[in-house]
């Protein structure tokens, strides 16, 4: 019980200063993740590619899924990046703090500035381009799940990483397969069938087919069971990777 307490505390601590550090940067450079899906819808709009309902879900879920994936690989590498070169690992192993409680308070920053994002996103899809929507509660459950799922690529990028601009360039690289590489804007079925294999071992097609069904909910199906286990299954496994392979490392 003890253990859980600190576990808390720590991770309470680490929470508020996420919130401090978003105030001096200032949350004007934290919105400006909103450029690129809002760019791309708002192209995709201008040109008549969301003349159906489909195309405007299919749009929408892929980025709620592009946002959370900046979120969570992006700018959690970042932060673990410029606080492991700072020489924050070395000056947090000397004192008895749960490596976890860093992961967990940081990964939980990202969630929560998750809401506004999402909110700004929904705003502009229903107002603007006129995208009907039925959500479901169960899209906080999705979003959670690929929040834990995400985060663990940032987390490993932004402790094994030691360069500033090499780990820039790789994340470029990342997003930019993520982008036009995953089934984010297009139905996966439109690949051919070695490469739907491989995207069904990833969890970016779980996420963004659930967020789409979630977001237009017309009911349940086995499809979105399948996905949300799917999901859940690779937390876990998310989960056991980050806590094997986080440690307060020392700069070489």
């Amino acid at each position: 019980m003890q253990m859980i307490k600190n576990f808390l505390s720590e991770s309470r601590i680490f929470l508020r200063m996420s919130f401090l550090e978003l105030k001096v940067n200032g949350v004007t450079t934290t919105l400006l993740a909103l450029v690129i899906p809002v760019g791309i819808m708002a192209l995709v709009f201008f040109i008549g590619g969301l003349s159906t309902p489909d195309m405007g879900i299919q749009m929408l879920s892929g980025n709620l899924t592009l946002i959370i994936s900046q979120n969570c690989i992006i700018f959690l590498a970042f932060t673990l990046l410029q606080l492991k070169l700072l020489g924050g690992f070395e000056q947090y192993s000397v004192f008895p703090i749960n490596r976890g409680s860093l992961v967990f308070a940081t990964v939980l920053f990202r969630m929560l500035l998750l809401i506004p994002f999402m909110i700004i996103l929904l705003f502009i899809s229903v107002f603007i381009f006129e995208v009907d929507l039925n959500i479901h509660p169960f899209i906080i459950i999705v979003i959670v799940l690929a929040g834990i799922n995400l985060s663990t690529i940032g987390m490993l990028l932004g402790v094994f990483s030691n360069n500033y601009h090499k780990t820039n360039s790789l994340l470029n690289i990342i997003m930019f397969v993520i982008m036009f590489g995953t089934p984010l804007f297009y139905s996966v079925k439109v690949l051919p069938v070695p490469v739907q294999y491989i995207q069904y071992m990833l969890p970016f097609v779980y996420i963004v087919d659930a967020i789409n069904k979630l977001i237009a909910f017309s009911g349940y199906s086995f499809q979105l069971w399948l996905d949300i286990i799917a999901l859940a299954v690779y937390s876990i496994l998310s989960l056991t990777v980050s806590s094997f392979f986080f440690k307060w490392q020392a700069i070489e």
